[in-house]
């Protein structure tokens, strides 16, 4: 497991995939349409996926991406509604459990999709939580 974390180690049925690569993006597309004060994360964060699944499969990118992902889901967990976390949490498993490119591709883009969902739920409680922090 954790040889992920030091080596590449990209999915055996992943493969470049324009609709994989275009869905990295939904994560800076969430942050940006609901205000997210960690905008320029989120941006960092899809670049980093896209440079992953679409540029440079099997290179230190996918090192990377696993690192700031998991940075990413470490920061959103606290504010992210629990539901869509669990099916968050699913399309990944979905993407990991893949026995085909096909099935590859859709897991994957879902997975995306719905940790881009998370990122604009998790946005506004993030707020919320902060003024009440300063005392608003």
């Amino acid at each position: 497991m954790l040889r992920g974390y030091t080596e590449p180690m990209p999915h055996p049925c992943g493969t470049q995939s324009v609709i994989v690569g275009a869905s990295c993006w939904l994560f800076a597309a969430a942050a940006a349409a609901v205000g997210s004060p960690w905008l320029g994360a989120w941006v960092v964060v899809s670049a980093v996926s896209f440079a992953a699944d679409y540029v440079a499969r099997d290179s230190w990118w996918a090192v990377l991406d696993r690192y700031v992902a998991t940075a990413a889901a470490v920061a959103v967990v606290p504010t992210a509604p629990p539901a869509l976390l669990c099916v968050a949490a699913a399309a990944a498993a979905a993407s990991r459990l893949s026995a085909s490119t096909r099935q590859w591709i859709v897991a994957h883009t879902l997975w995306h999709v719905a940790a881009a969902v998370v990122v604009a739920a998790a946005a506004p409680r993030r707020r919320a939580l902060a003024g009440r922090r300063r005392g608003r």
